[in-house]
C-alpha cells in the first residue's frame, strides 16, 4: 500500500478512537433499518423486468467487490492486521475473531442488499422527475429540468436523492481496488498503482458523470415513445 494510502488509514484509525465499537454497531444498525426501510418502500413499487434485472446486477457487482476485502482480510491475517476497515478492526478488538467475522459478514450482505434496493429505486423514481417530452433534448435543457420545483421543494431534494441512489452502490468497485492494492503491496505492481483516496476521488467523479449521461440517455428514450 502507498504511503498516501496508509497515512489515510492511520488517520481514520485515530479519528475513530475509542469510540470505534460504538461507532461499529450504529453503522451495522443503520444498514440493518435502511435495508428494511428501503425493501419496504421498494414493496410499493412497480419495477419492469428490464429494470429488476438491472438491480440485480449492481447488487451482485457490489458483494463482488466487497467480498474480496472481507475474504483478503480473513485470508491475510487471522488478527485481521491487514484490514483497512477501522470499525471491524474495533470490533475485533473488543469481541474477538468470531464476532468480527459474523460483523464483517452480514455488514458485506447488507451493504449488496441496500445496493440492490437504492439502484432499483433510482430506476423507478427517475421516472417522475423526468421533464415532458416538450422539453428540448440537449443535455443542458434537460438538467435544468430534471426534478425541477419551486425552491428546495420535493422534487429538487429527490432529484438529490437520485443522484445517491445511483452513487453509493456504484462506489463499491473502490473496495475491489483497495484489494487490489493489499493483493499487490509486496509485488513490482504494487508502487504503480494510483493510492486509493486519488483512485477513491477519481471513480467517484466518474461514477457521477455516469449518472448524469445515463439519466439523460433514459429521459431521451422515454421522450421519443412518448412523442411517436
Amino acid at each position: 500500500m502507498s504511503s498516501a494510502s496508509y497515512d489515510a488509514m492511520t488517520w481514520i484509525y485515530d479519528a475513530v478512537g475509542a469510540y470505534g465499537l460504538h461507532l461499529a454497531v450504529a453503522a451495522w444498525l443503520t444498514l440493518a433499518v435502511a435495508s428494511l426501510g428501503l425493501g419496504a418502500l421498494l414493496w410499493r413499487c412497480e419495477l419492469g423486468g428490464s429494470e429488476r434485472r438491472w438491480a440485480l446486477g449492481v447488487g451482485a457487482l457490489a458483494l463482488g467487490c466487497h467480498l474480496p476485502d472481507l475474504l483478503f482480510s480473513l485470508g491475510a491475517s487471522h488478527q485481521l492486521t491487514q484490514e483497512a476497515s477501522a470499525l471491524w478492526v474495533a470490533v475485533f478488538s473488543a469481541l474477538g475473531h468470531p464476532a468480527a467475522v459474523a460483523y464483517g459478514v452480514t455488514g458485506k450482505l447488507m451493504l449488496a442488499l441496500v445496493s440492490y434496493e437504492l439502484f432499483a429505486l433510482y430506476l423507478v423514481q427517475r421516472r417522475g422527475l423526468f421533464p415532458s417530452a416538450d422539453t428540448p433534448a440537449s443535455f443542458r435543457a434537460f438538467w435544468a429540468a430534471y426534478g425541477a420545483g419551486p425552491g428546495l421543494g420535493p422534487q429538487r431534494l429527490l432529484s438529490w436523492f437520485s443522484l445517491f441512489a445511483f452513487l453509493f452502490p456504484l462506489v463499491a468497485p473502490v473496495m475491489l481496488y483497495l484489494s487490489v492494492l493489499n493483493a499487490a503491496a509486496d509485488s513490482a505492481l504494487g508502487p504503480l498503482l494510483l493510492p486509493w483516496p486519488i483512485a477513491s476521488v477519481l471513480w467517484v467523479a466518474l461514477v457521477a458523470v455516469a449518472w448524469a449521461v445515463v439519466t439523460w440517455k433514459a429521459w431521451l428514450r422515454w421522450r421519443e415513445s412518448a412523442r411517436s
